[in-house]
């Protein structure tokens, strides 16, 4: 399987969870109900740009003794917000919906195991 692929997946498992999130409600839409802020179609990254820009962060961390778990963190929050753009970082809500979502993540074995072989294929393009 290709990075880019489960890349592509995991985004298509974290898009259909966030549909039903609050914090994508909060952000699809202003306050004033106008035009939506960050929309799914709009002008962004390409998966292949978001796999690079995620495996430089995984190659700071990848000596850290809890690596999995940050790298982990590094795709559901580099995810969410290339998803939903980038002042969703500052959402009041953005830190619980991250955790939210990587606990789901680990409850789901076949999640985990996406996951996985997404980090490795990733970390071995980078030896």
């Amino acid at each position: 399987m290709s990075s880019v692929s489960g890349l592509g997946a995991i985004v298509q498992i974290l898009r259909a969870n966030l549909e039903r999130s609050e914090l994508a409600k909060n952000t699809r839409t202003s306050g004033s109900g106008e035009k939506p802020c960050a929309q799914p179609g709009d002008v962004k990254l390409t998966v292949a740009k978001l796999e690079r820009q995620i495996t430089e962060k995984l190659n700071v961390i990848k000596q850290s003794e809890d690596f999995q778990q940050q790298a982990l963190r590094v795709i559901v929050d580099s995810v969410l917000s290339w998803e939903w753009g980038d002042s969703t970082l500052v959402e009041s809500k953005f830190v619980d919906l991250s955790i939210r979502v990587q606990q789901a993540i680990m409850r789901d074995p076949k999640a985990t195991r996406l996951v996985s072989s997404v980090l490795s294929d990733m970390l071995q393009g980078t030896k």
